[in-house]
């Protein structure tokens, strides 16, 4: 008898990596940890660090939301990096999964699942598979946990199945929570999803066939600008308002701003801080409305109203600024 796997979900996205289990009782648990890794053992006395591991390929890193200075997990290189891998695995050990043989679902940006027009040779099929196992099997490697709690633990990723960041959008918008079509996709329909990420925003058209099984993407487009550039634009109009001291804008507080936190920079400057984050917010959301645009068809106007589509959004570090 062939083994059953245990199913894990997990977004490894540029600010954060959110990881869901399935339950035999069809009940979710999920959790939610920083992408913050740097290279180097973080030691507590005598001993590693809770965060600290090293990968199948010799390299060491530290986990840890206390770094200052840590990998940029903005880079292309991220998804199928040793980072990620490290990331992932230790999320996965913190939810209590060492030892479990796992079947783990992940995503790609669509701009690296999808192959470009110019390099795709079969219209029926634009995958890139190359990268599409690339990413499967580095999270297949190993990663060995180095604090003296975790000693002899592994995480044990059987199978990997990778899809486009605005494939699961659609899902959970096309089933329901018994499994069916809804009625809105129980016949063709032409969907917009918009993924805001910390790092990028995916945008996706697509021709949905939910009763047959079929996503088809019609045009597809990462951008990379997003949360990061929200940060940058905020910091930018903050120096810019002489009432604020240069000396209390630092990254950690414009990030506590986004999430809405109490800081002692927001009570202080309450007017100033609105002003900023609402400019802000309104130019990052100005450049979504024009990439929409971007991969709708010339003629949405047409007479098929399977062309008139219906728009569906979500997201992790930068969603919630922006909705």
């Amino acid at each position: 008898m062939t083994e059953m796997l245990l199913p894990v979900c997990t977004d490894e996205g540029a600010g954060q990596i959110k990881t869901a289990i399935f339950g035999a009782d069809g009940a979710i648990t999920s959790s939610i940890q920083q992408s913050i890794i740097a290279e180097g053992a973080m030691t507590e006395g005598a001993f590693y660090a809770d965060g600290v591991v090293e990968t199948e390929e010799g390299t060491t890193f530290t986990i840890d939301a206390s770094h200052e200075s840590y990998y940029d997990t903005r880079t292309r290189g991220y998804q199928l990096s040793e980072e990620i891998r490290s990331l992932t695995h230790y999320s996965l050990l913190k939810q209590g999964l060492a030892g479990k043989k796992l079947h783990l679902y992940v995503t790609l940006s669509v701009e690296n699942y999808y192959l470009k027009d110019s390099e795709s040779r079969d219209s029926a099929d634009r995958r890139n598979q190359s990268v599409i196992e690339q990413k499967k099997e580095n999270l297949k490697k190993s990663v060995t946990f180095l604090a003296p709690e975790y000693k002899g633990q592994q995480i044990l990723v059987e199978e990997v199945t990778v899809m486009p960041e605005a494939i699961p959008l659609v899902l959970d918008a096309a089933i329901d929570d018994k499994g069916q079509v809804v009625e809105r996709f129980r016949k063709p329909v032409n969907v917009v999803t918009i993924d805001i990420g910390a790092n990028t925003d995916d945008l996706a058209y697509m021709a949905v066939d939910a009763l047959n099984s079929q996503i088809k993407p019609i045009k597809v487009l990462t951008r990379h600008n997003s949360y990061y550039f929200l940060l940058e634009k905020l910091k930018h109009f903050l120096e810019s308002d002489p009432s604020v001291p240069s000396s209390h804008i630092s990254h950690k507080v414009l990030r506590a701003i986004t999430r809405g936190e109490v800081n002692q920079l927001a009570q202080n400057h309450p007017e100033a801080i609105q002003k900023a984050l609402d400019k802000a917010i309104h130019q990052v959301a100005r450049g979504i409305l024009s990439d929409i645009e971007g991969v709708l068809p010339k003629s949405t106007g047409a007479t098929d109203p399977r062309l008139i589509p219906d728009y569906y959004v979500c997201g992790g570090g930068g969603y919630s600024p922006i909705e």
